[in-house]
């Protein structure tokens, strides 16, 4: 039996190679177009889990990947569009309060209700990421509108994974059926609304960074997402997910050969603080959203 804490740790491994694809994401958005980027990405995902897809596939398995697709084009299109225009530590603020929907979206699932606990954690979360980036929210821009959209569905995947986890199907294809299905729809956009243009694509630091964000960020993060999740409460795994933009912060530091600063250790620790109020000081009526 897998305990809390190791899916814990699982879904922090997640976490970090999710906060390593904004620097990445940002860095590849000032020559490649978003569009044919993300669908790039899920694409070349995609190749490598097709032949267990086919295999396994199921009716059930074809609706819930369909879903999940239709919310992750949802989710890295527009993150990616805001990337464009958005600095990757800003854009992982914005991104991080998906922390705050999630236990007002579990009810919408049947998966329970929100707590002051939960509350009271998201409050402490969201300070500890608006000191990581250093307070600097003085106004929105159109990328970040995108990013805040994409933040939105983010919460409505952690939920709507967080309920099919706890059922019988396979996690392989939970996360494998959503990534096939991501790449699937993802062509539409960008047959419609991309410049089609390959060459920015054919360098060998832009494929090195498509290939970390499609196997690594993609394949191996949400394989873990699936299969660890369904061990971890929906508000701790949303929790642990906000450790997001320390990461980014942190990696993107690293790229530009900057160290960083006291807001990125302020922030991580006030951001962690609220991880542990669930994980290590939860109160014994406080019941998790998933039992």
């Amino acid at each position: 039996m897998v305990s809390s804490k190791m899916a814990a740790f699982y879904l922090l491994i997640v976490t970090a190679l999710w906060g390593l694809t904004f620097p990445l994401i940002g860095e590849s958005m000032e020559t490649q177009d978003p569009f044919l980027y993300v669908s790039l990405r899920f694409s070349l995902a995609a190749i490598f889990v097709l032949p267990y897809f086919f295999r396994h596939l199921t009716k059930k398995t074809l609706i819930v990947g369909s879903i999940l697709g239709l919310i992750q084009c949802g989710v890295f299109i527009p993150q990616s569009l805001g990337l464009g225009t958005v600095d990757p530590s800003r854009s992982a603020f914005l991104t991080g309060i998906n922390v705050l929907f999630v236990p007002f979206l579990a009810p919408l699932f049947r998966m329970g209700s929100p707590t002051r606990h939960d509350v009271i954690s998201a409050i402490i979360c969201c300070i500890g990421i608006f000191v990581l980036t250093g307070g600097n929210m003085s106004q929105l821009s159109v990328g970040d509108l995108w990013i805040i959209g994409a933040a939105v569905l983010i919460s409505v995947s952690i939920v709507y994974i967080g309920r099919h986890a706890k059922s019988s199907m396979d996690p392989l294809m939970l996360s494998y059926s959503q990534i096939v299905m991501t790449a699937l729809f993802s062509w539409v956009p960008t047959l419609l609304f991309s410049n089609m243009e390959f060459a920015p694509f054919l360098t060998t630091k832009a494929l090195f960074s498509l290939s970390i964000c499609s196997i690594f960020a993609t394949i191996v993060a949400i394989t873990l997402q699936a299969k660890y999740q369904k061990y971890a409460s929906l508000q701790n795994t949303a929790l642990i997910f906000s450790l997001e933009p320390v990461f980014a912060a942190i990696f993107t530091a690293l790229m530009g050969g900057m160290l960083p600063t006291i807001f990125t250790f302020c922030g991580g620790a006030i951001i962690l603080s609220s991880i542990l109020y669930l994980e290590l000081l939860r109160p014994k009526d406080l019941v998790p959203v998933v039992s």
